[in-house]
């Protein structure tokens, strides 16, 4: 039992990893500035440990594992909420630092009498 623990925590932690680095492919893909190693490197990192962080918060739920599909549900849930967080991460900190920048835009209004 042991030992099919430690492989299926070892596969949850290749799977967050690899979708890590899916989503910093996919995020850079997305773009429309040039291609930066550093930049792009610095995703593949990034969203190998948010994916590795994913899968070993996980580690516990392969204990409770009755049957093939509930592992590969684990194994999905693992896979899916990596992407989730590499792909949503410059989302969320772009909104931050926007806002917390300020709203430079201005609006006028116009009154119709």
């Amino acid at each position: 039992m042991a030992l099919d623990l430690l492989t299926n925590a070892i596969i949850g932690l290749i799977l967050g990893g690899a979708a890590g680095a899916l989503g910093a492919y996919l995020g850079w893909s997305s773009g429309t500035e040039p291609f930066i190693a550093r930049k792009f490197v610095t995703g593949i990192i990034t969203g190998v440990i948010a994916g590795i962080l994913v899968g070993f918060a996980n580690v516990a739920a392969f204990k409770s594992v009755a049957d093939d599909i509930t592992l590969l549900v684990i194994y999905g849930d693992i896979f899916g909420a990596a992407l989730a967080a590499t792909l949503g991460a410059p989302k969320v900190s772009g909104a931050i630092t926007t806002r917390l920048q300020g709203d430079t835009t201005t609006t006028t209004t116009t009154t119709v009498k």
